[in-house]
């Protein structure tokens, strides 16, 4: 998050999961106001092992759209213990196979970890000289993460 002193109005930057941030948000902005500088860049820390669990448990009934998560949300097709597949995997309400979207998986997860690790990653590296990253521990579920978030924020 970014916090620009514009009328004491924040302006918030969040960077997309599937486009990483890269430097190039570090070069001045055309639009920019003299004087605009970031305040406050919060980094939202989640081990990499946790966002493979996070990513690649999950599993979608592509018809409706509804989703499923092999930990967090298993349909009542997954006996505990049991390895997700599409024969095991299986819609709550049709009984149909749920399916993994492209992007789910442990190839393409990779690959956006790269990108992170390289390019965006060095964006905290620009900002901690400066004294305004601050951390939350996103390791969490979604309902928690304001409550982890705010106080880092109000800090």
């Amino acid at each position: 998050m970014a916090s620009r002193g514009r009328a004491h109005r924040p302006h918030y930057w969040t960077p997309c999961w599937s486009k990483p941030a890269t430097a190039a948000l570090l070069t001045p902005q055309p639009n920019a106001c003299p004087g605009d500088c970031v305040s406050c860049v919060l980094a939202l820390v989640v081990p990499d092992e946790s966002l493979r669990v996070r990513i690649c448990g999950r599993w979608v009934h592509k018809a409706s759209g509804r989703s499923y998560h092999t930990t967090r949300a298993p349909p009542k097709s997954l006996t505990p213990g049991a390895t997700p597949t599409v024969e095991t995997m299986l819609d709550d309400e049709t009984g149909e196979p749920l399916m993994q979207r492209p992007d789910d998986t442990e190839e393409a997860l990779g690959k956006r970890l790269k990108a992170y690790h390289g390019e965006t990653a060095p964006i905290l590296a620009h900002y901690e000289p400066k004294g305004v990253v601050r951390r939350a521990d996103a390791d969490c579920m979604p309902q928690e993460m304001w409550a982890r978030i705010r106080p880092v924020l109000e800090a």
